[in-house]
């Protein structure tokens, strides 16, 4: 799956169409990790690759993910699908699809969150009161660990998916929590089980070491080698909890950078 997304990213969509394929065909379908967006990328490389049927295909696998189709189809690439018979029943599907996650969703819980994040970033403008912003975190961890605890990893299935408007991933959150030996194993299972993301664990561990110097994951892009734990094993722990290699991931910020260098701008 990393594979196929460095190849998308290169613009070499049959390379990554394949291997997108055989991802589906080894997982019995494909994921939608908020970081990749697996079957968008899929329908954007259909559409590249002249298959409107299959574009089709997995714009529904996007929705059925909790995605809006809105978010795609203002875009160029998609928009000889609307001229598509089948773009009107798309519209039917996806409206439906919606409506249906929003009764399922537990919307009290996803403004909690919301909230939580809100607050998370609010003790964090300057100037900062740490006393603060540890007593903040400090019911954060409370109430997440309380969460977890009454209904599972809050994941899109449970709250919705993370919007641009409505940041709903407790990521940040995490790296802000000192009890790792607690969350640690309950986040792995999480993510053994495909309810979170590997990105999770990875950031919150690496987070709580960057004081020390000495990182397990390499998350940070300005971190090498010689700053990474046992760095000859870096790739056995990265991909223990389904992370890619650690240099496919620097060759992936590698071309992002050239690619959208104004995303990256200090």
């Amino acid at each position: 799956m990393y594979q196929a997304e460095i190849h998308y990213l290169s613009d070499e969509f049959s390379e990554a169409y394949a291997l997108l394929k055989k991802a589906e065909s080894n997982c019995g379908g494909l994921l939608n990790q908020e970081e990749i967006n697996e079957p968008r990328i899929m329908a954007e490389c259909c559409m590249r690759l002249g298959k409107e049927k299959e574009a089709i295909h997995y714009l529904k696998s996007y929705v059925d993910h909790g995605m809006k189709l809105s978010n795609v189809e203002s875009s160029d690439i998609f928009a000889p699908l609307k001229k598509n018979p089948e773009w009107k029943n798309l519209v039917v599907y996806a409206s439906a699809a919606n409506a249906a996650l929003d009764k399922k969703i537990n919307k009290e819980l996803r403004e909690e969150i919301i909230q939580m994040k809100i607050a998370d970033q609010k003790v964090r403008q300057k100037p900062i009161n740490w006393q603060v912003a540890q007593k903040t975190d400090s019911l954060n961890e409370i109430r997440i660990k309380e969460i977890i605890k009454q209904y599972g990893y809050p994941n899109a299935d449970l709250i919705g998916p993370s919007t641009w408007e409505s940041r709903t991933d407790i990521t940040v959150m995490l790296m802000h929590f000192n009890d790792t030996t607690y969350f640690k194993p309950v986040l792995l299972d999480f993510i053994r089980k495909g309810q979170a993301d590997p990105n999770l664990l990875a950031n919150m561990i690496d987070s709580r070491l960057r004081f020390a110097g000495q990182y397990s994951y390499g998350i940070y892009d300005n971190v090498d080698s010689t700053q990474i734990k046992d760095f000859h094993k870096i790739d056995e722990r990265r991909m223990a909890i389904g992370l890619p290699p650690f240099k496919l991931r620097k060759k992936k910020m590698e071309i992002l950078r050239k690619k959208y260098p104004g995303l990256f701008k200090n």
